[in-house]
């Protein structure tokens, strides 16, 4: 009866949710942190909890529950940001005002029914900080955090809310996603008047299809080369335009191609190597026997790529929190064609350790890379076996550049916001120059050297057909290890990292550039008994 009466009284104490006036003295996260900070939120919960349950006859006797949890605050963040701000605040206000709630709805925000003050909640129910708002992130994944906001003099207001550059209007691109940017616009034409010399006049453009980009580089890859090119839609409504293809494809020069590798790393099942789809489209079984499938507490998690056979290199934004870098946690799955699949030829594996880049910055995901050593690595591929499972090779050469053919792959998601593959996908994606990518249209400086861009500046197709910690590959010639001949092998050259929404014009995929970080696989492989990557 007394812990009834307790918890009553504490809740009678707290009350609701304090307004967003206090919600700048919180310690922020960085803007792809919000993983890591769920996470301690999370550890901060449970302590708090336990505090409240009675099991701290200190903090229940003598002490409130807002003292606690300032102790908790500065306990737990770095130099203790944010604690004296609040701890004045909210000694300024213990007159009977609801500062010492906001911590109660910090802490426990399931009791204040959606998101607390100093949070967005999106359609979706998700909750964000609050000054995530507005900020022309789309933060939420669906863009309800970008909707409805103030738009500046240099800025067009979509229809739905959205701000985007205003040269971006009658650009033939649907920047606003609900083709508002271009709707009313105009197209020039040229007409002859009697007795008047010609002229240029504006008329109303035709809903219909825009004009045709220009052709890409001849993919000059295996195989036939090709070419594309993409329009876009102008009508509000896209089934207007039910008429034609937004992509349009072209045969052009034929490139020499040397034989693909059948032993060693690198090398693939020879079903998969006939085949090179442009565009992401489900992928051939066996075409890449070294994508690997994260699985956290029971639910696909990341990508990951064998390397060495008794490894697996992914991406350390997916082992934020002290749950994920468990490896009791975490099952791997190799040889996975498609959902619910029963050939048999899948080889499943715990994780007997799990190790982060030391350099890893969560704010900047600079040095997003990870390890892990699987406790049940697969038999090795006999030669010339078409192996459905084998490990890739590691890419140490210094040049990264536009000439190489490199593909994507991964269950991720086909379209922004949209459900996980039950197949495993494939892209093919062209390295885009880091000046480029880097330039004040695009990233603006944000990537950095141990970075690299793959994707279309002009959208289409990115990261969504693959997964977060999972490979992009190239091709580089390489010796047959039995014959001797000139070969190609695939080479783990990026790791899905981050990006600006998805498949967005001017923000493509970016990578963590495997080859910056030879030695430190090396090293982790060495010191766990394995032979250097090859």
């Amino acid at each position: 009866m007394r812990s009834l009466m307790l918890v009553g009284v504490l809740f009678i104490f707290l009350g609701a949710c304090l307004p967003s006036s206090l919600a700048g003295v919180l310690p922020a996260p960085g803007r792809r942190s919000s993983q890591k900070f769920q996470e301690q939120r999370k550890s901060m919960q449970e302590e708090a909890a336990r505090a409240l349950s009675g099991n701290n006859d200190e903090v229940l006797h003598g002490k409130n529950v807002a003292e606690y949890m300032i102790n908790e605050l500065k306990r737990k963040t770095p130099h203790g940001e944010g604690v004296s701000d609040l701890k004045t605040s909210l000694q300024k206000t213990r007159d009977g005002s609801d500062s010492r709630n906001y911590w109660f709805c910090y802490f426990f925000p399931h009791y204040c029914y959606g998101c607390a003050s100093h949070e967005f909640e999106c359609s979706d129910g998700t909750c964000i900080p609050g000054y995530w708002e507005c900020d022309r992130w789309n933060d939420c994944g669906d863009a309800s955090d970008e909707v409805n906001c103030v738009c500046a003099d240099d800025e067009f207001t979509c229809g739905n809310g959205r701000c985007i550059p205003g040269y971006w209007q009658c650009d033939h691109d649907n920047d606003c996603w609900d083709y508002s940017d271009e709707e009313g616009c105009f197209a020039e034409s040229t007409t002859s008047q009697p007795n008047i010399p010609d002229s240029t006049t504006m008329a109303p453009a035709a809903c219909g299809w825009g004009p045709w980009s220009q052709w890409s580089e001849c993919n000059t890859g295996c195989g036939a080369g090709q070419r594309q090119r993409t329009r876009q839609c102008l009508c509000a409504d896209v089934n207007l335009c039910s008429d034609g293809e937004p992509t349009e494809y072209q045969m052009c020069e034929l490139a020499t191609c040397m034989p693909e590798a059948d032993n060693g790393c690198g090398s693939r099942h020879s079903q998969g190597a006939a085949q090179r789809i442009v565009g992401g489209n489900a992928a051939v079984r066996g075409a890449w026997p070294w994508y690997a499938q994260l699985i956290f507490q029971g639910r696909f998690s990341c990508g990951g790529t064998l390397v060495n056979n008794r490894f697996i290199v992914s991406a350390a934004h997916c082992f934020e929190g002290s749950n994920r870098m468990n490896p009791s946690n975490w099952r791997v799955i190799l040889g996975k064609y498609r959902e619910n699949d029963d050939s048999g030829e899948e080889h499943e594996s715990g994780v007997s350790e799990v190790i982060v880049h030391a350099g890893y910055d969560s704010d900047t995901v600079d040095n997003d890379l990870a390890i892990l050593v699987l406790s049940q690595p697969p038999i090795q591929p006999e030669v010339g076996s078409n192996p459905v499972i084998n490990s890739v090779c590691v890419d140490t050469a210094a040049s990264v550049d536009e000439s190489l053919v490199c593909f994507i792959a991964g269950f991720g998601t086909t379209t922004q916001g949209g459900s996980v593959s039950s197949v495993l996908m494939e892209a093919e994606v062209p390295i885009v120059d880091r000046s480029r990518c880097n330039g004040p249209s695009s990233y603006n400086g944000e990537v950095t050297e141990n970075m690299l861009c793959a994707g279309f500046l002009a959208g289409g197709i990115d990261s969504c057909q693959g997964d977060s910690g999972g490979p992009l590959v190239c091709s580089r010639p390489s010796r047959d290890e039995v014959t001797g001949a000139e070969v190609e092998r695939w080479y783990l050259t990026g790791v899905t990292s981050w990006g600006y929404g998805c498949a967005q014009r001017n923000y493509p995929g970016v990578y963590t550039n495997v080859a910056r970080y030879g030695q430190w696989i090396d090293n982790v492989i060495a010191t766990r008994g394995g032979a250097s990557s090859p």
